[in-house]
């Protein structure tokens, strides 16, 4: 295996994982994330 690191190919993985974290935090928040009531939850 090569030893050097794929830097543009780190930063664009890097860059697809925080736009999916930023995708999940939005869809968690739409579907409720921190509710204080747990009854509405199947």
């Amino acid at each position: 295996m090569n030893k050097e690191l794929d830097w543009p190919r780190i930063a664009h993985l890097m860059k697809i994982g925080f736009v999916a974290a930023l995708m999940v935090l939005a869809g968690d928040m739409l579907l409720g994330w921190g509710m204080q009531t747990k009854e509405i939850i199947l």
